[in-house]
């Protein structure tokens, strides 16, 4: 079990592009709002890098409600606003083994397609998500 959750986030399009970002992740949603990220803080990291960022604090409890928020620098260098306060649970790892991996096909249609830049879409399917997803667009002449 993968006991280092990944954070994504969508760059408003008002910033136009991301130069770095901020999460906090805390104990309970009253932290947040005070801005005290007391489970851990990333500080300001100077990175385009706003899909797949893992955590970087100390170990997670099991079976335990966490609140996180992100905020990002935007092509001015200039912070945005702190994102709504978002939650998530940690499984339990006791006992808990791989299996091998098998490869399935599944058609779902998007709930929702952003587009952010006219080489960058984010689309989301409704569901939570424990794999990556990549398309390539091949073009031909």
């Amino acid at each position: 079990m993968d006991l280092k959750p990944e954070f994504t986030w969508i760059v408003p399009q008002t910033a136009k592009c991301q130069t770095a970002f901020e999460i906090q992740v805390a104990s309970t949603r009253k932290n947040l709002q005070k801005n005290n990220g007391d489970v851990w803080n990333s500080n300001k990291v100077t990175t385009t890098k706003s899909c797949e960022v893992e955590y970087g604090g100390g170990n997670l409890s099991p079976n335990t409600t966490y609140f996180w928020k992100v905020r990002i620098w935007d092509d001015s260098d200039k912070p945005t606003p702190f994102s709504v306060i978002q939650s998530f649970t940690t499984g339990n790892p006791d006992g808990y083994s791989t299996t091998t991996n098998r490869y399935l096909s599944t058609l779902v249609k998007p709930e929702k397609i952003v587009r952010l830049s006219d080489t960058h879409y984010f689309v989301d399917f409704g569901r939570d998500a424990f794999g990556t997803l990549v398309l390539t667009s091949i073009l031909l002449k």
